[in-house]
């Protein structure tokens, strides 16, 4: 018992004065966040959009995509759209531009849309979200539509949509 007791005050008075003659730095410890802007454009199914089949007097087609802003730079920004290019189909028949709408939610995280109601595809540059004014990452849904009530020829009509941020 006696040992035990020796042997437990020489350690405790060895690990103090261990501890008082040791030498301590300081060593810098920094975390870099590189600024970051990404756009994550999903359709609900994966893939392109895809309206269809259309068939003259046949139901409205609906398709949406899910938009996802990825940031934490704390900038406002807005998002835009335009159609490229004529949907055309493999025999050059073109589908009327302003026969496919679409529609724009409000974001999950204070972002508005700028698409009041139904409004018709465009060439031109369509400003159709709008962030919070922090910048926020936010999430919104873009939902195209197409309810023909007239004949138009039959075939893959194909198109490319430019989606885009702009800052302000």
């Amino acid at each position: 018992m006696r040992f035990k007791l020796i042997l437990i005050t020489f350690l405790l008075f060895a690990t103090t004065a261990y501890a008082q003659d040791s030498d301590t730095q300081t060593v810098a410890f920094e975390i870099e966040i590189s600024p970051a802007f990404a756009l994550d454009i999903q359709t609900q199914e994966g893939g392109n959009i895809t309206l269809g089949p259309i068939y003259p007097g046949g139901q409205r087609v609906l398709q949406s995509l899910e938009v996802n802003i990825k940031t934490n730079e704390s900038n406002s920004y807005r998002i835009v759209q335009s159609v490229q290019d004529d949907f055309e189909n493999e025999s050059g028949f073109i589908f009327p531009l302003e026969k496919v709408r679409f529609l724009v939610s409000d974001g999950k995280n204070g972002g508005v849309s700028q698409v009041t109601g139904e409004r018709s595809m465009s060439k031109d540059s369509t400003v159709i979200f709008v962030s919070n004014s922090n910048g926020d990452a936010d999430l919104f849904t873009i939902s195209y539509l197409v309810d023909e009530k007239e004949v138009i020829p039959a075939g893959n009509y194909r198109a490319r949509i430019d989606i885009r941020e702009e800052r302000f």
